[in-house]
């Protein structure tokens, strides 16, 4: 790849970072690497992740992890194909058709449907 690791964002106060891990830890989704097992770039720079929130209409705030350094290095898996969220868009039934999805955390995920 041409050019340097892209920069993440991080926008949380250290109270709100602080928060967040603790949240993660006691759910589970968290826990603690040594340095020298952190993904390095090409130029031996650790893959930091960002952070941000997003206000839900709901008002809570969902947490965004920023990994575009990793992303950026990463390699796709030869021969797998799978369609890109974006693909799922628009889709439009005719009358008498339906769609049926599996969303684990539905209460998180953000969707709209309309009868045209």
């Amino acid at each position: 790849r041409p050019g340097p690791t892209p920069k993440s964002v991080f926008l949380c106060s250290k109270k709100q970072w602080k928060e967040s891990l603790k949240r993660l830890k006691r759910a589970g989704l968290f826990g603690f690497r040594e340095l020298d097992q952190i993904a390095k770039d090409p130029f031996g720079e650790p893959l930091r992740a960002g952070v941000f929130g997003l206000v839900k209409p709901s008002g809570k705030v969902r947490f965004i992890v920023d990994r575009r350094p990793q992303n950026y290095w990463e390699a796709n898996v030869p021969g797998l194909t799978l369609p890109h969220g974006s693909c799922f868009t628009k889709i439009v039934l005719d009358p008498g058709e339906c769609v049926r999805l599996n969303v684990r955390d539905a209460s998180n995920y953000y969707y709209m449907l309309a009868k045209h």
